[in-house]
């Protein structure tokens, strides 16, 4: 083909060889596209769903378990974060306070009905699923089903 082409008008020739050449190109471009759009998809249909779960921004602060919420969500348990509801009075409140750095605080209710703080490590496990483990021994395994700035909904599992 080139030696017919040879024989014709060089600024044909030229247009050919460069049509050829973005031909190639852009069939290039296409598939890394293409390829580039296959991965991304992939990647986030796993990480969409429990996206929220691992948000540790929202994760830090004092959750405390909201009593009063009890059986009206099937997901299982609401707590709510400190800084965001007015809880009513009540006997005492157990719940979590998560900082930076994996350090946790179990904050259970004393004898004298005030809070007892525990000391812990809490770590992100997969599908959602929160491990903490106290310093005394004691560890829970929490399934969170939604996490918001203001509410977390868990399961122990």
């Amino acid at each position: 083909m080139l030696l017919a082409l040879k024989n014709v008008n060089p600024v044909l020739t030229l247009t050919f060889t460069c049509m050829k050449k973005q031909s190639i190109l852009l069939s290039i471009v296409f598939v890394g596209i293409l390829l580039a759009m296959g991965c991304s998809s992939a990647k986030s249909g796993s990480s969409a769903q429990t996206q929220a779960a691992y948000d540790e921004s929202l994760l830090l602060g004092t959750w405390l378990h909201s009593h009063e919420e009890d059986g009206k969500d099937p997901r299982g348990t609401i707590y709510r974060n400190a800084k965001y509801f007015t809880f009513p009075m009540a006997r005492g409140r157990e719940g979590f306070t998560f900082s930076t750095e994996s350090k946790c605080m179990f904050l259970a209710i004393a004898p004298t009905d005030g809070t007892e703080e525990q000391p812990g490590k809490y770590g992100w496990g997969g599908k959602g699923m929160l491990k903490i483990t106290l310093e005394n021994g004691r560890s829970f395994n929490l399934k969170v089903h939604e996490l918001s700035k203001d509410k977390m909904v868990v399961k122990e599992q």
